[in-house]
């Protein structure tokens, strides 16, 4: 739903900075189509939000009510209860969060990068980013914007993406664009 919400908001902005061009050159019948088409593929995914809000509504309703589960012998209802963990199911749970924590700092002792949860890189750039970097460093492509903001958070530091972003790029590193982004990953990545 996310990704959904997404996409509404980058075809709103489009959409608004059409009419705001159509209210300078009315005359311009090509981009009075370009935002006739931009209306209906917003109008396009309300109705999928609309839909996937109202199964995700469902889903949630079904999901509060309690199941009840026959005992076959006794032919009786019970309600199964979160309560009834025994104490050897919560000792072996604080096991395991204590390895998981030993894990973790191990890892920052040897040095690795521990990078923010997954998306997080494409998720701080901002609105007016995501358009410019897909239009100039793209060529217009904003899916692979996507693909290759996922691929330098996954490489986990900043050389490997900047080297990365380099050969996929579809401009010099001289560009303007080029270095915007350079700065922005010395900034998600902190150097």
């Amino acid at each position: 739903m996310k990704k959904l919400l997404t996409d509404i908001e980058l075809d709103f902005y489009e959409l608004k900075c059409l009419l705001e061009y159509l209210d300078k050159n009315p005359e311009d019948s090509n981009l009075f189509k370009v935002a006739e088409r931009s209306l209906n593929n917003l109008s396009e995914r309300m109705g999928e939000l609309k839909k996937e809000f109202a199964h995700y509504k469902a889903v949630e309703s079904l999901q509060k009510e309690t199941p009840v589960v026959i005992d076959r012998v006794d032919e009786k209802p019970f309600v199964e209860k979160k309560e009834d963990l025994t104490t050897s199911e919560s000792i072996n749970c604080e096991e395991i969060q204590k390895d998981s924590d030993v894990a973790k700092q191990e890892e920052i002792l040897q040095g690795k990068v521990m990078t923010p949860e997954s998306g997080s890189m494409y998720r701080a750039l901002s609105l007016n980013d995501v358009f410019r970097y897909s239009r100039e460093l793209f060529d217009g492509d904003s899916n692979k914007l996507k693909e290759v903001v996922a691929e330098m958070e996954n490489l986990g530091s900043y050389e490997q993406a900047v080297g990365y972003l380099s050969t996929v790029v579809s401009c010099s590193i001289e560009d303007y664009a080029f270095q915007d982004m350079d700065d922005f990953l010395q900034r998600y990545y902190k150097i």
